[in-house]
């Protein structure tokens, strides 16, 4: 079972500009409009409008991108206690996506686990709240539009649009007050700098796709050279 594990970036539509001329790996002819249902457990009330606003976001983002998610997909959000997939308890994470089920499991935002939780300088909050289910809905996507991704590059997207769909007020506060270490190249791009500094990670992915939009959508498409990562971890 592959799960692929939270942390934070994103990419702004506005910033963005309008995207190259490239096709989805995925070849289907597909609505102007996204009507996928989007399934939702054990929510409270504020959880399900969070749930329900990020993924119509995640949807328009991805379909202004040229990558709208097929039409007949249905991805489940399952909210928790404690994160448990197949019997398994997951502490580590305050959301988690598992593409053998496509389902997202989030812990409860009253958790203690997330209420003493913090990212990129953001206390627990709604806000820091949203943009998880923003990362984990991006690899839903992700798998949607671009299946077989490797966990460097789905997570450098999934980062991207993360940040991009934050609060702009927010993202500058948190682009100011923090000094960037930015890919030079396709090469800085390693599993183990996303393990290492995750806050870098996912603040450098934003730039890369704000500054190459171009290599940012070619990563999507799998269509730039394959990364030679010596620590990739399946």
């Amino acid at each position: 079972m592959k799960v692929w594990i939270w942390f934070i970036v994103a990419l702004s539509t506005a910033e963005f500009g309008a995207p190259p001329a490239l096709s989805s790996p995925v070849d289907a002819d597909r609505p102007t409009s996204v009507p996928q249902q989007l399934v939702i457990e054990n929510d409270t009330e504020l959880e399900g409008l969070l749930a329900r606003t990020a993924f119509a976001r995640v949807s328009d983002h991805f379909q202004s991108m040229g990558f709208p998610i097929p039409s007949a997909s249905y991805p489940r959000i399952a909210f928790q206690d404690r994160i448990m997939i197949d019997g398994t308890t997951i502490d580590h994470a305050c959301g988690v996506f598992d593409p053998s089920t496509d389902t997202i499991y989030m812990i409860h935002y009253d958790s203690l686990q997330f209420q003493t939780y913090s990212s990129l300088g953001i206390e627990a909050c709604e806000e820091l709240y949203f943009t998880i289910l923003v990362h984990e809905l991006a690899h839903y996507a992700n798998s949607q539009v671009s299946p077989g991704l490797i966990i460097t590059i789905d997570e450098l997207i999934a980062a991207a649009v993360q940040l991009s769909l934050m609060d702009a007020e927010l993202r500058n506060r948190i682009l100011g007050s923090t000094d960037v270490k930015r890919f030079q190249n396709v090469r800085e791009i390693r599993i183990m700098e996303y393990r290492n500094d995750p806050d870098n990670f996912v603040l450098a992915s934003y730039f890369l796709s704000i500054e190459k939009p171009e290599m940012f959508l070619r990563f999507l498409m799998q269509a730039n050279p394959p990364l030679r990562d010596p620590f990739f971890i399946n």
